[in-house]
Order: C-alpha cells, then sequence, then structure tokens
C-alpha cells in the first residue's frame, strides 16, 4: 500500500482557490512547523493526528525524537513545484472505520470520475486525466445511503489536491478544494461545484 504524505513551504495554501477556509493550513509534527523546515527519510506508525479549528493538521509521534534539518531553500521549492503536477482525490474518513452516511460521486468536467460509498476508506486517486489546461469543474454529488441510514456516526473530508508520487508515497503539495460531508447532516442529497483554472 502507498503512503500519503503532505509537504508544503506554503502547507495546503489554496493557489487555486480564494476560498477562506483553504488558505494558511499548515502541519506539525511534534510541534515542528513543516512550512519552514524540511524533514527527510521518516516513517511514522502509530501517531495521532488533529485538526484545530483553522484546519491545521498536527501530527503527535509519540517516541519519535524527530529533529528538523535546514531550513527550506527556494531551489527546494522550485524542484517541488515542478513535481506537483498531478491531481489526486484524497478522502479523510472519520474515525478511520466510520460512516458519514453518504455516498459521493466525484465528477470532473460534467464526466463520472468515481463513486465513494459511506464506509468508504481513505483513498488516493490520481485523477490527472480528467484534467486539462484552463477552466475546470469539480463536482462532488452526495446522496444518503440506503445501507446506512440512520446508522452513520461519523465523517469524510473529500479533497481535491496537487502532488506526486515518490518511490511508492503520495506527495501531496496543495489542497485545492474540499468538502466535507457528516452523518449529523440533514439532507437527502448535495451537489458542490467548484470551478478552477489549471496552468
Amino acid at each position: 500500500m502507498k503512503k500519503l504524505l503532505f509537504i508544503s513551504l506554503t502547507l495546503f495554501a489554496a493557489i487555486f482557490s480564494t476560498d477562506a477556509q483553504s488558505q494558511m493550513r499548515k502541519i506539525f509534527i511534534n510541534g515542528i512547523d513543516l512550512s519552514k523546515y524540511l524533514i527527510t527519510n521518516v516513517e511514522l506508525k502509530n501517531v495521532t493526528v488533529k485538526f484545530d479549528a483553522k484546519g491545521n493538521i498536527y501530527i503527535v509521534a509519540q517516541g519519535y525524537n524527530i529533529k528538523p534539518g535546514e531550513k527550506v531553500k527556494t531551489e527546494t521549492k522550485e524542484s517541488d513545484e515542478k513535481l506537483a503536477n498531478k491531481y489526486y482525490l484524497v478522502t479523510f474518513p472519520k474515525p478511520a472505520k466510520g460512516s458519514s452516511g453518504y455516498d459521493v460521486d466525484l465528477l470532473v468536467n460534467g464526466k463520472f470520475v468515481k463513486r465513494l460509498y459511506a464506509d468508504s476508506d481513505q483513498l488516493v486517486l490520481d485523477v490527472t486525466e480528467h484534467v486539462k489546461k484552463g477552466k475546470n469543474l469539480f463536482s462532488f454529488i452526495s446522496k444518503k445511503s440506503k445501507i446506512f441510514k440512520g446508522k452513520a456516526t461519523g465523517s469524510m473530508r473529500y479533497a481535491i489536491a496537487r502532488g506526486y508520487e515518490s518511490k511508492g508515497t503520495y506527495v501531496i503539495k496543495n489542497i485545492i478544494w474540499e468538502i466535507t460531508r457528516k452523518s449529523t447532516d440533514t439532507k437527502e442529497s448535495y451537489i458542490d461545484k467548484k470551478e478552477m483554472t489549471i496552468k
């Protein structure tokens, strides 16, 4: 199974979106701000991931003594920017085995790409082939699951992200747009759309 890694100098800052919710997000590992330091060759297991009110991500890795290396230089940023030419659908279930109560379809430019069921595990799917230069329309169509109706307890974040793959690891540079479906949502269906310009 491929690992999922998030790195960025301006972590989760929405380059293609002006959504306030998508701006100024950061990731911290044991208090280390990854927007300022480069950490390499580290594999973390059995960690706790927390999200604060601003959407910042805090990874608590007990038993790990992580030391930041050199401050990230401009050359690293430029190289990373060149590599990040892929687009991904990424999901984040909470809890890991919970259910949002909704089956969600992803459409890109009006074409069906993937159906995500209410109890799906975390997924990273390359959707680059469906993206074109210029304006693109991403749509999440959510419908109450008949199987989990009235029984769901949890939530799911659905994100469109930019990044690349390196040595079996998905490296996510930016989350461009995301929505969240919760078991406490009351509507039978939702349609969320976002038009973005890809350079």
